[in-house]
């Protein structure tokens, strides 16, 4: 990725330091969560931005992230209305942490469809994160990849001592 038109950003409560596009607005509702907002809002008022939440994985190991994983799709297909899975990549970040992202569509009754990049990054038995980031449809060929960027550069940093 180019530095070009990119900026660096470290959060010490998530450990957690990334590259988002100079501009994004940044929101740290507390020391578990921040979200980037796009530096532009699209006609109605909408903004495409990606959130990072830190938690802990239901059991340790990576037997259980990678059976995590695979169930997902489903859970999600059940469970959210008009929920239309475009792809699903696995991959390791240079950090190490493993992660499983897909990208999706919403139709909800009654909002604006939405394109989605969600993705869970497992940094050990102890640690892993969830990202979800969001446009709108007709935005999806802007704002997947610009997600897709942010979602690679991320490094988990190692716990203070």
């Amino acid at each position: 990725m180019s530095d070009a038109g990119w900026a660096s950003l470290a959060n010490a409560d998530l450990l957690l330091s990334l590259r988002v596009p100079q501009g994004w607005e940044v929101q740290t509702p507390d020391e578990l969560r921040f979200r980037v907002f796009r530096d532009a809002t699209d006609a109605d008022g909408y903004r495409a931005s990606i959130g990072f939440v830190l938690g802990e994985p239901e059991e340790a190991g990576p037997e259980w992230f990678e059976a995590f994983c695979r169930a997902v799709p489903a859970q999600l297909a059940d469970s959210v209305e008009q929920f239309e899975l475009i792809d699903t990549e696995r991959f390791r970040l240079s950090s190490g942490a493993r992660v499983f992202a897909l990208h999706a569509r919403q139709h909800a009754t009654g909002l604006p469809a939405t394109s989605q990049l969600l993705a869970y990054v497992w940094a050990g038995s102890f640690r892993m994160y969830a990202v979800d980031a969001a446009t709108q449809r007709p935005h999806e060929d802007r704002d997947l990849p610009v997600f897709d960027q942010i979602l690679r550069s991320i490094r988990v940093l190692p716990p203070r001592t």
